[in-house]
């Protein structure tokens, strides 16, 4: 990214991605929480489609699972997929904080 637009647009989209994606992951757990399997469902397609713009795989890929599942109604594996959502948020966002001037 900072290649494509230097360092000014690379910290723009960090900023971006930060502040959009940490209150969905925390709705995406209220969601989870209150039964509300469709709002999870949205919240984690907003967080799939955020990480994949900043490379974020392992944040994306969680997020398609959880994106999946709640469609399906299983609530299965929701609660601990919710979980390492919120870890792997945890570690983009270390990770992109470090990319930041």
């Amino acid at each position: 990214m900072r290649r494509l637009g230097g360092t000014a647009l690379l910290d723009k989209m960090i900023e971006l991605f930060l502040s959009h994606v940490e209150p969905l992951v925390a709705q995406a757990a209220g969601s989870l929480s209150a039964g509300d399997l469709e709002a999870l469902e949205r919240a984690a397609h907003s967080i799939k489609s955020s990480a994949a713009n900043v490379g974020a795989s392992t944040l994306r890929s969680i997020a398609e699972q959880i994106e999946q599942q709640a469609h399906a109604g299983d609530k299965s594996f929701l609660g601990p997929l919710t979980e390492d959502l919120e870890e792997a948020f945890s570690a983009a966002k270390n990770s992109l904080e470090r990319e930041r001037t």
